[in-house]
């Protein structure tokens, strides 16, 4: 009993193992989709239930939404645009007036709607031509002539005013102003409590007329002090102060300068030149009245 139940436990195993290698090689179905019915029967329903587009043949389905009509073609296509597009026909003309009676003028006839009121319902104000609408914000009335416009204005237009006589010949341009003449030369002031005196026109309008007075009492001969020195003298590029003190050495003062205008800077230019091309007797360069 024991070897018969062995001997089918052994046909079974042996059946498994013909089976299993049977099916290795077997051509595998997995990873193909499946198609099914509805898909086969038309090839017009995609996956999502919804008609494919992209065929161009009718499809006629129970659901309205995904049938597809026919297209018109493009001749239908261009009869209903131009069918559209026609405008309605004209009103046929009235018959015109009896030549024996004499037509009354009549007020000029308001224009088509059509031109003449803008897309905001207001009038075309570039229409010329009056218009005469029911609300009379869309009116459009009859411009006034250019006289009665004057006339509104209030008056006549003036009379023409008279021609303007011949321009004068050109004056001969004036020469620069001299500069004003000096006033009396001040006093030199005492020396202050550390013995240093400061010139006559220290604290006073340094112009150039206060210049010429201290050019006038130089003395280049004698040692150079803040009594004695040539204010037009440039040391550095700079010029002195009242005092004869140059800016960036001790005691300098900012002095109080004159008016300055074209007119007053080309005289003085002039009056400078003049000095330098007549030098006072002395001056010359290392001269103990001379900075330089």
């Amino acid at each position: 009993k024991n070897l018969s139940s062995n001997t089918s436990k052994m046909k079974l195993a042996i059946a498994a193992v013909i089976l299993g290698s049977a099916a290795a090689f077997s051509p595998s179905t997995f990873g193909v989709r499946q198609s099914t019915t509805l898909f086969n029967a038309g090839g017009h329903i995609g996956s999502g239930g919804m008609a494919d587009t992209r065929i161009v043949e009718t499809l006629q389905h129970e659901d309205p939404r995904k049938s597809i009509s026919a297209a018109p073609s493009f001749e239908e296509y261009l009869k209903s645009r131009d069918a559209a597009a026609a405008p309605a026909p004209a009103p046929a003309a009235a018959a015109p007036a009896p030549a024996a009676a004499a037509p009354a003028p009549a007020a000029p006839a308001a224009p088509s709607a059509e031109g003449h009121i803008g897309s905001g319902g207001m009038a075309d104000t570039r229409i010329v031509e009056t218009l005469q609408h029911e609300d009379p914000r869309k009116s459009i009335s009859a411009a006034p002539s250019f006289e009665e416009y004057l006339k509104s204005r209030g008056g006549a237009p003036a009379a023409a005013a008279p021609a303007a006589p011949a321009p004068a010949a050109p004056a001969a341009p004036a020469a620069p102003a001299a500069p004003a003449a000096p006033a009396a030369v001040p006093s030199a002031a005492a020396p202050g409590s550390d013995g240093f005196q400061y010139g006559i026109y220290d604290g006073q309008k340094w112009d150039h007329n206060a210049k010429k007075a201290v050019y006038d009492q130089w003395d280049p001969t004698a040692p150079r002090s803040t009594l004695n020195f040539n204010p037009f003298e440039t040391f550095g590029g700079n010029s002195p102060d009242a005092s004869g003190i140059y800016p960036g050495e001790n005691r300098y003062k900012d002095p109080i300068r004159g008016d300055v205008s074209y007119a007053i800077m080309m005289a003085e230019k002039a009056d400078i030149e003049a000095m330098q091309a007549n030098p006072k007797a002395g001056d010359a360069p290392g001269a103990p009245g001379r900075k330089n």
